[in-house]
């Protein structure tokens, strides 16, 4: 299960995919000379996706076409994203993530015990940590 926001998206899925930080990084090397300089500015956003059948006892096909409405009222929302295992324990979260959207990529199908099912991609920006200050410099 994913919930971000106050929002839970149950359903079946794998551990949301996380890409690597980007850094803004800064390198030079004296010309001629041994050494160099290296200024780190920070990290940049990354992008989060998850993968998932969603499924959540939607008793009608309108039903679950409300919910897939639902997502889009959800653009922009800025929150703490967390992932649980399929017994409800908290794996890992990830605070400062803005939502991106939501991919269908399996249209509204009637399912067997847990009533009509989707499935899609949800995406999410997450914005970069922020740096430890720079101590000051005495002369």
């Amino acid at each position: 299960m994913l919930q971000h926001d106050g929002l839970t998206i149950a359903g079946d899925h794998k551990a949301p995919q996380l890409e690597s930080w980007p850094t803004a990084t800064l390198r030079r090397q004296t010309p001629g000379g041994q050494g160099g300089q290296e200024i780190s500015m920070g990290f940049g956003p990354r992008k989060i996706t998850a993968d998932v059948v969603v499924h959540n006892s939607y008793s009608t096909e309108a039903a679950a076409w409300a919910a897939i409405k639902a997502f889009d009222q959800r653009l922009e929302v800025n929150g703490t994203l967390a992932y649980y295992n399929a017994a409800n324990a908290l794996v890992d979260e990830w605070p400062n993530c803005t939502f991106d959207g939501f991919q269908m990529t399996q249209k509204p199908l009637p399912g067997s015990g847990v009533g009509w099912w989707f499935r899609g991609v949800f995406s999410w920006t997450q914005l970069g940590p922020e740096l430890p200050p720079v101590p000051a410099v005495t002369p």
